[in-house]
């Protein structure tokens, strides 16, 4: 069996949506599996294959004005050729503008196609769950509801008609494809009743190579407790980290500035409109290994207000750091019982955040250890997911 991945979303940028192709790509081939990525090489000179070498990796480079179009054309001559053909292609989410016409030419070729849906546009979500007030529900939204029971309120005449029009969905949970991959169980359950059909489907939660992340926790008590934050852009959860940092001047910060940036432009506007000293935060540009980060912390306050899994949250538990982070389903299939949840209904409140943190830091040890257990259940979960997803695949490649 031969798969290849094809992904506009690749390394050197370290975003979730960028890494999980490559952990698809490592997850196959430590399995024993024929396994290559065709991806989009943004710069001409921008090159991270990781473990890889340029005959796993195949990159294709496009001006930005001629990308898509050009880009899949390249794509499909390069899996038309018979040396390259493989049984099946996985096409991921950042490959948002793949038309299903294109899916099938590649069909046409006699080539499996599973799609792979990341996660679902942030405006729906906040629809959702009640952030934003909306014509399209049939009743208002319940703080205390989870999601699935809120999701039911949402008009179905607009869903439709509209949810083909979502970004990241219309095009991955599609009747085209031979079949659709998730990485959430949220997710799959989200877009089949969003679209009101049930695809051939697997749900396989972003791979983590858990023999280098693992790490044990052990008292370590330190001077200063540390609150690390990866990600502070608005979807993360930039309004909650602020009041954080600025509502308790007395606690210690560690922001991770790189990635997109978002840290930085967060900060400057915190020095500017709100006469923010920076005493209280520690700044960090770019580590070369996450793991570093993780283990320079002592819990990671992640208030993003959605995901399609959430991978940091595992990261973190598997070096034995807490995570708080907002009661959201897909987070729970990330951080499991090994994290700690605030509500919907508190969620744009600084103080239940930092009061939440306030007892982790009281018993830390425990919640260290909380951390790291939910991380070795998950690595037991990897290893029965890794076996059904070839399964998985032999039977996409083996139907008619």
């Amino acid at each position: 069996m031969k798969i290849t991945l094809v992904s506009a979303g690749w390394p050197p940028a370290f975003g979730g949506g960028q890494i999980h192709p490559y952990r698809v790509l490592e997850r196959l081939i430590h399995e024993g599996i024929e396994a290559s990525a065709i991806v989009k090489q943004p710069k001409e000179d921008n090159t991270w294959n990781g473990d890889f070498g340029d005959e796993i990796v195949h990159r294709i480079y496009v001006e930005e004005d001629r990308f898509p179009l050009d880009w899949l054309n390249l794509v499909k001559k390069r899996l038309a050729t018979p040396e390259q053909k493989p049984d099946a292609i996985i096409l991921f989410n950042q490959t948002v503008l793949a038309s299903s016409e294109w899916i099938e030419e590649i069909q046409s070729l006699g080539i499996k196609v599973i799609t792979e849906l990341w996660d679902l546009d942030y405006s729906f979500n906040m629809m959702v769950e009640g952030a934003i007030d909306s014509a399209n529900l049939d009743e208002p939204i319940d703080l205390e509801a989870d999601f699935a029971t809120n999701l039911r309120k949402v008009n179905r005449n607009y869903l439709d008609k509209e949810h083909l029009h979502i970004p990241y969905f219309s095009h991955y949970h599609s009747e085209q494809a031979d079949a659709v991959m998730h990485i959430s169980h949220h997710n799959l359950d989200t877009c089949n009743y969003m679209a009101n059909s049930t695809p051939k489907s697997i749900v396989v939660h972003p791979y983590l190579d858990f023999h280098r992340w693992l790490k044990k926790p052990v008292e370590n008590p330190k001077e200063k407790f540390t609150i690390g934050i990866i990600n502070s852009s608005v979807a993360k959860g930039q309004k909650v980290i602020r009041q954080c940092i600025l509502d308790y001047p007395e606690s210690n910060f560690k922001v991770l500035t790189g990635g997109w940036g978002t840290g930085k432009q967060m900060l400057d506007i915190m020095q500017r409109f709100y006469n923010y000293d920076g005493k209280n935060c520690e700044t960090v540009e770019y580590v070369e290994d996450m793991r570093e980060f993780y283990d320079s912390i002592d819990v990671l306050l992640f208030p993003s207000f959605s995901e399609g899994y959430g991978q940091v949250i595992l990261e973190a538990c598997c070096r034995g750091v807490p995570v708080l982070t907002k009661d959201f389903p897909a987070f729970h299939e990330s951080g499991g019982s090994g994290a700690f949840y605030v509500g919907k209904k508190d969620y744009f409140c600084a103080d239940v955040w930092m009061n939440k943190i306030k007892r982790i830091q009281d018993d830390h040890l425990k919640a260290k250890t909380q951390a790291y257990e939910w991380a070795l259940e998950a690595c037991d979960r990897q290893v029965k997911e890794t076996k059904n997803f070839i399964e998985f695949l032999h039977q996409v490649v083996s139907s008619n």
